[in-house]
């Protein structure tokens, strides 16, 4: 046998390999490709988002904190400034204070100590901005200033003046040993004092007074501050209403830092502190403006790490995106291009050229064996591993193309197994595919190399023969063939007979085309098939044109069921004793649209034929239940049916599921089912007892009776008819027929209807015609017919 041909533009595999590929050209959504792409770029997004969340959302603020931090230890420092002025001034004041020559000097007003000790430079020379000795009873000793704008002002002006706190001051060491330093408010603004009692070196006593330096903080003293710590100070009064607000906030917490931001410069911070003075009421506020080089370099620096990571994420997207293009979205390309190929030129052994030791390899292998898997399932027979009917075709026209250009004879032999069905039925269905293989096997052996087999499906096969001269050749092929049929083949342990029909076509005789060919060859096998089986026929045109009609009117049949001309008229079943309609009989007949009224036995095959037969049973179920409730339509009888008779296909009987059907079929038309009366024929118990019984079982469980049609005619068996438990007997027409001339009819009727009293049946008998029928029918006992004479 040949290969799957190689190369050719188009063929069976194209609609296999249409299937096979759907979808590889055409894209319903987005493309792998953009899929990664846009997969990418939220990546990206997101990585950007986290790294925005993470550096400036979260790593942002430590910046700002330690800005803060930074400011606050300004703030800090500005405070332990004037802390360490005041300890200084403290310590010089001590100094002083607690000399024997001051001490002296309280008690001998010594002018020398003057001279020598508080000259015209001692104040400048201390930084000071007066100083001043008094002694217990409050009395100055000595008083000197240095104030730039009052020269010559005397030391009790200025006290009276500029310092009215001084009296509160001298309580606080009113008993002479006490020292205090700090801040008090001046008219002239804040100043440093520092009060010590006025003791000898050794710090002995009794105390002889006070001695009191005083430091203005003045826009000097601030630069000097400043210039030590590198800072620029200004200074407000606590009382200042034009206080910032960072100010404000230190006045809460006096000694405290305080930050604020400047509204007006952003790039900065203010910094505050405030300080009490020496009766712990808020005093000033020092503050400086802080430039905010961590969080500017903090931001630069997190925009710097968010910009990197943006540009990192983006190189290392890309460097994937660039992988995964290479390592899996060009392969896959490939691959996609690869099934539009098979898919445009129905070429399923087209290879693919991709080697790949990964995950995609492992896809192209598997895609390589669905490809050989899907060629094998487009081209051959699953069953017998013959070329189909796809592979047929195109090896066929490519013999047809050969034979018109070297005139040659080709011959197309159409095979159907006689009997494959009973031994599919019987046996079962693996029964039957192993029959078919040993029929595959056989006709291999009997054939050319060059010549094709095909199974087109069921029990059919095909075969082309090439290169022939003569149609005998053909014919002894067809006899070879009948010759090995006659024998057995083994299945199993068991061997079966099943001989086969043959029609023969030859080109260019028989037709021009493969499907011609194909065609004729069929015919020629129905026909062979209708003289009675396992024989070879050539086509002959005149039946051949009788076998066309029936096709077309099994075609006209299966629309026919479906456009509603089919209908139901319903025969009476008479009482012959009294006249009387015990019921009827629903016959189905057929209003064609060309050929005029049919009766059911010109058509009935065609719905057996064509597998219809279950669809018609249905039909004529459901239109005689309509008709049992009331609702049968012009068709139905005027007077109301009390019972109504319905056949039902020898097939049907032989399939699940009919007790289902005339159960739903009761239920939905509401209809009792004691007056539904079900008709097989005898047949059926002959041939597949075991089903009937099971059917007829099934259908008595619902209520339905049952009647045994044409009975009389085969070879049904007392204990076969006992089995089937039917209601109802029916003596076949045929018998009716030969009434009451025929003494076999009469002896085989008169048996019948004793039989069926005996084991309590009723009878009908079928198709009577004369009353001469009818009288003998009473005579013998027979109490129900049907017929053309009782039908009026």
């Amino acid at each position: 046998m040949r290969r799957v041909p190689e190369g050719r533009s188009a063929g069976p595999g194209a609609a296999a390999s249409a299937d096979l590929a759907e979808g590889a050209g055409r894209v319903s959504g987005w493309s792998v490709r953009t899929k990664v792409l846009v997969v990418s770029a939220l990546l990206l997004i997101a990585l950007v988002g986290l790294a925005e969340l993470v550096l400036l959302r979260l790593v942002g603020p430590e910046f700002a904190d330690l800005e803060t931090a930074r400011a606050e230890s300004h703030a800090t420092r500005m405070a332990k400034t004037v802390t360490t002025e005041l300890a200084a001034l403290e310590g010089l004041t001590a100094d002083w204070a607690q000399w024997d020559d001051t001490y002296d000097f309280m008690v001998t007003r010594d002018p020398d100590y003057v001279s020598t000790n508080l000259i015209e430079g001692t104040l400048e020379s201390l930084r000071l901005t007066m100083m001043l000795i008094v002694d217990t009873d409050g009395r100055i000793a000595w008083a000197g200033q240095r104030l730039p704008d009052r020269p010559g002002l005397a030391v009790e002006a200025i006290l009276e003046q500029d310092g009215p706190d001084l009296p509160r001051l001298m309580a606080l060491s009113q008993d002479g040993t006490t020292g205090v330093t700090g801040l008090i408010g001046t008219a002239r603004g804040p100043m440093l004092v520092a009060a010590q009692p006025v003791l000898t070196s050794r710090e002995g006593g009794p105390s002889r007074g006070l001695f009191l330096m005083g430091r203005l903080v003045s826009g000097d003293v601030l630069a000097q501050y400043g210039d030590m710590l590198g800072l620029t100070i200004r200074t407000w009064s606590a009382m200042d209403p034009a206080l910032p607000p960072g100010a404000r906030a230190a006045l809460e917490t006096p000694g405290q830092p305080a930050i604020a931001s400047i509204p007006a410069d952003r790039a900065a911070l203010g910094a505050y502190v405030a300080l009490n003075d020496l009766f712990g009421e808020p005093l000033l506020v020092l503050g400086t403006r802080i430039v905010t080089t961590i969080w500017a370099q903090g931001q630069a620096v997190l925009y710097t790490a968010a910009l990197t990571t943006a540009i990192a994420g983006a190189a290392l997207i890309v460097l994937i995106l660039t992988s995964l293009e290479y390592m899996v979205l060009r392969p896959l390309a490939r691959l996609s291009a690869h099934m539009r190929d098979i898919a445009e030129s129905g070429n399923l052994s087209a290879a693919l050229d991709l080697e790949r030791r990964d995950e995609l390899g492992a896809l192209v292998g598997a895609f390589r064996r669905m490809q050989e898997r899907v060629a094998q399932l487009a081209y051959f027979d699953t069953v017998t591993g013959l070329p189909n009917r796809r592979l047929f075709e195109d090896r066929a026209e490519q013999i047809l193309r050969y034979a018109r250009r070297t005139g040659q004879r080709v011959g197309i032999l159409f095979l159907d197994l006689d009997g494959f069905k009973l031994i599919n039925d019987t046996r079962g269905h693996a029964a039957g595919d192993v029959l078919l293989r040993a029929v595959a096997h056989e006709l291999h052996g009997l054939v050319r190399e060059s010549d094709t087999i095909a199974r087109f499906g069921g029990d059919e096969f095909v075969i082309a023969l090439q290169d022939l001269e003569t149609v005998e050749q053909a014919r002894e092929l067809a006899h070879r063939i009948l010759a090995r049929f006659a024998h057995p083949f083994r299945i199993g342990t068991a061997t079966v007979f099943s001989g086969t029909s043959i029609g023969i076509a030859m080109f260019p005789d028989d037709g021009e085309t493969v499907e011609d060919l194909v065609r004729a060859a069929d015919a020629a096998m129905y026909q062979a098939k209708s003289a009675g089986g396992h024989s070879a026929t050539f086509l002959d045109r005149g039946r051949h044109a009788e076998t066309e009609t029936l096709v077309d009117l099994g075609q006209a049949f299966r629309q026919a069921l479906r456009t509603g001309q089919l209908f139901l008229v319903y025969q009476p079943q008479v009482d012959l004793g009294g006249g009387g309609v015990i019921g009827y009989e629903a016959l189905v007949r057929w209003r064609h649209p060309t050929r005029g009224l049919l009766p059911a036995g010109s058509f009935i095959h065609q719905a057996y034929r064509g597998g219809l037969y279950v669809e018609l049973d249905a039909w004529v179920l459901r239109t005689a239940c309509a008709a049992l409730a009331g609702r049968g339509g012009e068709t139905a009888p005027p007077a109301p049916i009390t019972r109504l008779s319905v056949n039902i296909c020898a097939r049907h009987i032989e399939r699940p599921g009919l007790a289902d059907l005339v159960e739903r079929t009761l239920r939905e038309t509401g209809v009792s089912p004691h007056r539904l009366v079900l008709e097989i024929t005898e047949s059926v118990l002959v041939n597949r007892p075991e089903e009937a019984r099971t059917a007829v079982a099934a259908l008595r469980a619902l209520g339905v009776r049952i009647a045994v049609d044409d009975f009389g005619i085969g070879a049904a068996s007392l204990s076969a008819l006992h089995r089937c438990r039917a209601d109802i007997l029916k003596i076949d027409r045929t018998l009716v027929d030969g009434l009451p001339g025929d003494p076999t009819a009469a002896a085989i009727s008169r048996s019948i209807i004793t039989l069926a009293r005996t084991l309590g049946l009723q009878v009908i008998a079928e198709g009577i015609e004369t009353e001469d029928q009818r009288a003998f029918l009473v005579a013998a006992g027979c109490p129900v017919g049907q017929g053309h004479l009782l039908d009026g």
